[in-house]
């Protein structure tokens, strides 16, 4: 199992190598969707209580309607511009930020039951530098921290200018994050993989 969550029926799903398949709190199988999707889910983001966004690492995302009973509908395939989601996160606009390792970063709206993609391009054109995405986190202040595969870590300064700066003024070398995590005070803490904990 790679994965986990439970909707608001209280059924649990289970995410893994194969697809997703729903238990209810006895461990019977409600739903098993590994049929239909045959691949390998590691991310799920709820988009509300009736849309349940799932992705996959070799390349495809899947949505999951409900229906007024909240009964789940055949999870279907989304057409997207981009390929390999490594991370994904809502803001409080409900803009939708989804890392890449290889196509970048995007900013998705859920909009009438359609995804609607822009790339995200920051304003120094730096585009390779946000080619590969390893995490991503919404701070406090709605800011959100982009950690890549090999150049560092940055983080938006107005999301609607999409405006961002490196690592090389956070004082951050130049690492993989693994995990972000913010304390009481507002203070981000940084995990990478290999090089311990930033704060």
């Amino acid at each position: 199992v790679l994965d986990v969550t439970q909707d608001s029926l209280g059924r649990y799903w289970l995410f893994d190598y194969d697809g997703a398949s729903v238990y209810d709190e006895e461990g019977e199988c409600l739903y098993d969707f590994r049929p239909v999707v045959r691949e390998m889910i590691d991310h799920h983001l709820w988009l509300n209580t009736h849309s349940l966004l799932l992705s996959s690492p070799v390349g495809s995302l899947w949505l999951v309607e409900f229906n007024e009973k909240g009964e789940a509908q055949k999870p279907v395939r989304v057409n997207i511009p981009f390929k390999y989601v490594s991370c994904m996160v809502e803001d409080v606009s409900g803009n939708i930020w989804m890392g890449t390792l290889g196509d970048g970063l995007w900013l998705v709206r859920y909009e009438e039951k359609e995804l609607k993609c822009e790339k995200v391009i920051p304003t120094n054109n730096e585009e390779d530098a946000l080619s590969k995405i390893s995490s991503l986190y919404i701070d406090n202040q709605s800011n959100v921290w982009i950690s890549t595969l090999g150049s560092g870590v940055w983080r938006t300064l107005d999301l609607s200018e999409s405006s961002y700066f490196s690592s090389t003024m956070l004082g951050i070398p130049s690492c993989i994050g693994s995990a972000f995590s913010e304390t009481s005070d507002g203070d981000i803490l940084f995990g990478t993989d290999g090089m311990g904990v930033f704060w």
